[in-house]
């Protein structure tokens, strides 16, 4: 409980010191830097060198020991300089299904004649190395997913030991970075959880039904006499037997009160299935949940609006 009150009271201080937003320049406000373990190492090392050349009254041992922490302060300010002036912008990432890792695409601008390299960016599970140079690079970070919905990472880390090592600089960002995570699909019993919608002759014409009359054929043994057309043998004498066609409505609702015996998450994924699967087939269909209902139809966009639909379902920010 202390610690989620100390994390809660770092996050507002470090929010006034670096504001969230889409795209932020490093100074010296917003970067933090401490000897890394070979820095801590390195100063050992010198220190007792130090001490070799006070017991042995060595000059070249002093000069060693001098040098050693000279470069130690140089390398300080080479590494706070490699991060100095740097600008971040975030573009976003492509909506991906839960348990798939979202990609964000940042691009990493050098500051204006200053060369600089090095630069990992990331967040504690997986880290990416921008090398922007004298110019800018694109990288894209990569953040693991694991429920629906609006993905809002935590503070982008940005860090660097460049050029030896001796030192670690870094900065936390807020690029404001969001992508939709669809839920995880299911593709089990795609038949099973499907209702044909029955229309009025939007799909594909069936031949051999029984609802509207389309002419006349020659009878055949096995027609039924009531098809048979006995007012036209009584005129022609020759048997002919009535012919009727239905329309076959292609469309599919997909139906979250039919998708039955599952928890809620569970029949979100398998919607989610079905409509990957009648998106492939290019087929029509439309979705019914509790709080939405999209109607037939086909295509990419409509696909993404179900699927959109399916991400936000029971969230607080679905009309957003």
């Amino acid at each position: 409980m202390i610690r989620a009150a100390w994390n809660k009271r770092f996050d507002r201080w470090l929010t006034r010191r670096i504001p969230p937003a889409n795209h932020v320049t490093l100074n010296q406000k917003s970067i933090f830097i401490v000897p890394s373990r070979v820095g801590y190492g390195f100063l050992l090392v010198a220190f007792l060198v130090f001490l070799a050349a006070i017991n042995y009254q060595n000059s070249l041992s002093y000069g060693v020991s001098f040098f050693m922490v000279g470069l130690f302060l140089v390398t300080m300010l080479h590494t706070w300089k490699n991060l100095a002036g740097l600008t971040l912008s975030g573009h976003g990432a492509e909506s991906v299904h839960a348990g798939q890792d979202a990609g964000f695409a940042v691009t990493v601008q050098a500051a204006q004649g200053r060369s600089q390299h090095g630069i990992q960016l990331g967040w504690l599970e997986q880290l990416t190395t921008a090398e922007p140079g004298q110019e800018s690079d694109d990288v894209t970070v990569w953040h693991p997913t694991r429920q629906r919905g609006w993905l809002r990472p935590d503070r982008l880390r940005v860090s660097t030991e460049f050029p030896l090592g001796l030192f670690h600089a870094w900065s936390w960002v807020d690029l404001q970075l969001e992508t939709l995570v669809y839920p995880t699909p299911d593709k089990s019993d795609v038949d099973v959880e499907s209702l044909a919608l029955t229309g009025q002759g939007e799909g594909a014409v069936r031949p051999d039904g029984n609802e509207d009359f389309a002419g006349l054929r020659e009878t055949v043994p096995t027609d039924p006499l009531a098809h048979v057309s006995w007012k036209s043998f009584s005129r022609t004498g020759e048997l002919l037997t009535k012919q009727f066609h239905d329309y076959a409505d292609e469309r599919f609702w997909l139906d979250y009160r039919s998708v039955s015996g599952y928890e809620a998450e569970e029949k979100l994924s398998r919607l989610c299935g079905l409509v990957l699967h009648y998106a492939d087939q290019q087929a029509q269909f439309g979705l019914w949940l509790p709080d939405r209902v999209i109607e037939p139809a086909q295509g990419e966009a409509h696909a993404q609006d179900c699927l959109t639909a399916l991400a936000l379902h029971g969230n607080d920010d679905a009309n957003r």
